[in-house]
């Protein structure tokens, strides 16, 4: 509750207490008596106040603080349930609508955290940096009783690397748990988003909503009848961000939809696929319609979402993770990180880090599934920028990192790589 209208509650409450104390126990002490402490007959209440009507103004005034009472409490409570709308414009915020952002960065790679620094800030958000690590003791390191010892899913050893790269996003789960944060978005320092990330949220956050939270009314029923799977026979549903917003429930807790209801956010990957039906996994869409941040088809590089090019040009998906690969940024709950620590550094660690999380999603290889929403296409990737081609981001129109110059002299004439009817760039 705000502090001015606590301060009011306060102040109301004592009246009220005051008033209720001497209209049940003696109606004609004074109320100023009883609230000023001071002699009924030296009161200036009192003084001031017609003879013979004390029992009358005792009983009125305490009919009439318990009437304002409840005005105000009403229009406090009306007050209160709006505010909760404003969590919604919090991802525009420095964290995104996130408590932290935490970006992984190795020391020596200054070069990414110099590029990445000037990205956030000329798109207003601050992230905190979390180090790579290299250093990578396997036999301390690792949970202590793996079932099948560390290895990729072919049965080769995992690399130095796919050690590192695990310790590093477990350092930043472990944060969230450590710092109790009820939620944070994870990014790995090689990745680039749209300059226009902020509005792409804002129906991001419209999007993952209409999935989790509950019908209006209800506290288990939801806009995907899907949720949760009854059958395999089940067919997906498209849900159409404008014309459903109004329906679920409004969060409290994150403008993405309350922390116990998702575990992490996929937003920033290589590619994912839409829930198949033989899966145990709500099958309702998102869709978002004439996004023009979206690139056309022929611009789309797919990953594993193939499905995608049944939709028009211009349209964005969010819907429950399926096959998804490269953990590039991902939103993870508190709850989310409680699970992902114990399911990938307490139990189990078989797999490179993105593997494990698929699986985790997808709820195979006896994985327990935890609630995984991704987009598509995503609203982060990989910024490629070596020798042998030209810089370049896929699915990413007004690129960031290759408008860098331009943001800094405050033009607007934006690079865009990915052009409607424009053929694919040469060298890409």
């Amino acid at each position: 509750m705000f502090p001015s209208f606590q301060l009011r509650f306060d102040i109301l409450l004592t009246i009220c207490y005051s008033v209720l104390d001497v209209a049940l126990s003696d109606p004609s002490k004074s109320i100023s008596s009883t609230l000023l402490d001071v002699d009924m007959e030296k009161s200036f209440y009192a003084a001031i106040r017609p003879k013979g009507l004390n029992k009358f103004y005792t009983y009125l005034l305490a009919a009439g603080t318990l009437v304002l009472l409840g005005l105000l409490a009403l229009t406090s409570s009306a007050h209160v349930r709006s505010s909760k709308d404003h969590l919604f414009n919090s991802v525009l915020n420095e964290t995104l609508g996130f408590q932290k952002i935490f970006v992984l960065n190795l020391r020596s790679r200054t070069n990414h955290r110099d590029a990445f620094s000037l990205a956030a800030s000329l798109t207003g958000f601050h992230v905190e940096y979390i180090d790579g690590v290299t250093d990578f003791d396997a036999e301390k390191a690792l949970p202590a009783h793996p079932a099948k010892g560390p290895a990729h899913a072919n049965g080769d050893p995992l690399k130095a690397a796919n050690l590192g790269s695990w310790r590093a996003h477990m350092n930043a789960i472990r944060a969230i748990v450590e710092q109790n944060i009820a939620s944070a978005l994870i990014i790995e320092d090689d990745t680039d988003w749209d300059i226009r990330l902020k509005d792409q949220l804002l129906d991001f956050a419209k999007g993952t909503r209409l999935l989790v939270q509950p019908i209006k009314g209800t506290e288990d029923t939801f806009l995907d009848p899907t949720n949760p799977r009854k059958s395999q026979d089940d067919h997906y549903v498209d849900i159409y961000i404008d014309t459903s917003r109004e329906r679920t429930l409004t969060p409290i807790s994150s403008p993405y939809g309350d922390i116990d209801r998702w575990d992490m956010l996929w937003m920033g990957h290589c590619g994912s696929g839409l829930p198949p039906a033989d899966r145990d996994i709500p099958l309702g869409r998102v869709v978002i319609p004439n996004d023009q941040t979206v690139a056309e088809l022929q611009h789309f590089h797919a990953g594993y979402g193939d499905r995608m090019t049944t939709y028009p040009n211009h349209t964005r998906l969010i819907s429950h993770a399926r096959g998804t690969v490269c953990n590039l940024a991902y939103g993870v709950s508190l709850p989310g990180a409680r699970k992902f620590i114990y399911d990938m550094g307490v139990h189990n660690m078989t797999s490179s880090t993105d593997t494990m999380l698929r699986q985790i999603c997808d709820g195979e290889q006896g994985r327990t599934r935890r609630s995984c929403l991704t987009v598509n296409p995503p609203l982060f990737n990989h910024h490629r920028n070596g020798p042998g081609h030209i810089p370049f981001t896929r699915n990413i129109r007004w690129s960031t990192m290759l408008n860098l110059e331009k943001l800094v002299d405050g033009k607007s004439d934006y690079i865009d790589l990915w052009q409607d009817g424009m053929p694919l760039p040469k060298g890409v």
